[in-house]
């Protein structure tokens, strides 16, 4: 399937899954959201090596209220990042990318993300 991402569809979280990422990529998605009344999705692309597990399911929490659907595409999504794949819509991965996958650990505490 040939995806065309422009300006109007597509939302960019490159770099560690933390709170001001977030916040950009929720800015983002609901100002592309109020702005199209098509239910064409919006595309979450991803690069990241993960971070923060309450701020990436902050965003896939935020994401899935949309009115529009939030499809992935992943070029590197680890941990967190793959967390967010899994946790949305279509999923889509580029040849020669990485996804991973570990159990979680945070503040002393570690097990699985349900």
């Amino acid at each position: 399937k040939t995806i065309k991402l422009t300006s109007d569809n597509t939302v960019i979280l490159n770099g560690p899954v933390d709170s001001k990422s977030v916040s950009d990529v929720i800015e983002k998605a609901r100002q592309l959201d109020s702005e199209e009344e098509s239910k064409e999705p919006i595309y979450l692309f991803l690069y990241t090596p993960g971070g923060s597990i309450q701020d990436g399911i902050a965003l896939i929490e935020t994401l899935q209220s949309l009115n529009r659907p939030v499809h992935t595409i992943s070029f590197n999504s680890a941990s967190m990042g793959f967390e967010i794949v899994q946790g949305l819509g279509h999923r889509y991965v580029l040849k020669g990318a990485t996804l991973m996958s570990h159990k979680a650990y945070a503040n002393g505490v570690s097990g699985e993300y349900g």
